[in-house]
């Protein structure tokens, strides 16, 4: 059985015309499909023919405490990615000194726990703006700095190891001498 359609050469032009066609459309869409799946990460927005494009892989950490008058103020904001986000709360900001108060799509609150009992008249080595700063409790258990130039370290709490960075986050170290503690503190900086 011979197929007379395909004897003619312009049915046979038609034929291998119409199969590279469909072959190149082939070849264009499994391009533009794997694409598209290669940036699945980003979220693209078209309104009024503008387009912008979005990471959903990061988030902004905010890090808010109480002042002495109960207010919440904001102590520190940085952009994490999500892939460091267990890192980032087992290391520098553990739920057992902050809790989390907000997260959205956007960012991600964390407030200071205040359940801190200090002894009176007693030194602290703790955190202060993220540095290592050395404290004294007045007769109330509260804390405060007695020479900023003196008693805070230029060296930050998250350079330190985790072990250390532990002991000054959770005020571990404490002393009733003012020199035993400033010793602490200069080992603490080196």
């Amino acid at each position: 059985m011979e197929i007379k359609f395909l004897k003619d050469r312009k049915s046979k032009w038609i034929v291998l015309t119409l199969a590279l066609s469909m072959i190149i459309f082939l070849v264009i869409y499994g391009i533009t499909y794997m694409f598209n799946k290669s940036v699945h990460n980003m979220n693209f927005i078209n309104r009024h023919g503008q387009e912008s494009v979005v990471k959903h892989y990061t988030r902004e950490l905010i890090i808010v405490g109480q002042d002495e008058n109960g207010e919440i103020q904001e102590k520190d904001r940085i952009k994490i990615e999500l892939s460091d986000i267990n890192k980032v709360f087992a290391e520098v900001y553990p739920s057992t000194s902050y809790d989390i108060v907000d997260f959205n799509d956007k960012s991600i609150t964390l407030k200071e726990k205040d359940v801190q009992n200090f002894d009176p008249n007693t030194y602290y080595i703790g955190e202060k703006d993220g540095y290592i700063a050395l404290f004294k409790s007045d007769e109330k258990g509260n804390l405060f700095i007695e020479n900023e130039s003196l008693d805070i370290s230029s060296r930050k709490v998250d350079s330190l190891p985790v072990a250390d960075r532990e002991l000054v986050m959770n005020y571990e170290l404490r002393s009733v001498e003012r020199d035993e503690m400033h010793d602490i503190l200069s080992e603490l900086e080196t």
